[in-house]
């Protein structure tokens, strides 16, 4: 699949064996064809800004997706705006941090989700979620 052109974040998650535990883990690995590493993934949830194409994006490097997660938790609660939290998705910066890149997001893989459980247990909202009242 190609890079979303102008993404915007919708949303965060974690697929690393602390969040999912050591069985949820595997089977997210498992599901999504990641090798298992010792720290796991991060995953954003990208949306095109012009259009309906969406994808989700998984990296290898936690502490990036970590310190988007505690940026968009500032913006919620209101410490900084949301401009001031803005995260760069420029496509060179995102090259370099993909470990895999997938059609639509997690619980539209027609049931090949373990049980929707990383969705509901670990998103993370962003200012431009789709879920505005987690």
């Amino acid at each position: 699949m190609r890079m979303i052109d102008r993404p915007v974040l919708r949303e965060y998650l974690f697929f690393t064996p602390d969040k999912l535990g050591a069985v949820g883990y595997q089977r997210a690995c498992a599901v999504t064809g990641l090798k298992p590493t010792s720290g796991g993934y991060g995953v954003l949830l990208l949306a095109a800004q012009d259009a309906g194409h969406h994808a989700t994006l998984v990296t290898w490097d936690v502490s990036w997706v970590q310190a988007i997660a505690e940026v968009q938790r500032k913006v919620a609660r209101g410490e900084i705006t949301a401009q001031a939290g803005g995260v760069d998705l420029t496509p060179e910066l995102l090259r370099e941090k993909i470990a895999a890149l997938y059609d639509g997001w997690p619980d539209e893989w027609d049931g090949h989700s373990p049980d929707g459980k990383i969705l509901t247990a670990y998103r993370g909202d962003t200012p431009h979620s789709r879920h505005p009242d987690p």
